[in-house]
């Protein structure tokens, strides 16, 4: 749920729609926007030295 203190931190959100969880794993639009999120994720990321 979002409220006030954690929209902050959102930094994209993608609206999908029509298909229910399961099925989305099938869903050309929702494994790229999954892809596309671990990206950015990694490329933030901090190497350990």
């Amino acid at each position: 749920m979002l409220t006030a203190k954690n929209q902050a931190h959102i930094r994209q959100q993608f609206r999908l729609a029509g298909f229910e969880h399961e099925p989305s794993y099938k869903n050309d639009t929702a494994r790229l926007a999954t892809l596309f999120s671990i990206q950015k994720v990694a490329a933030e990321a901090k190497v350990m030295t």
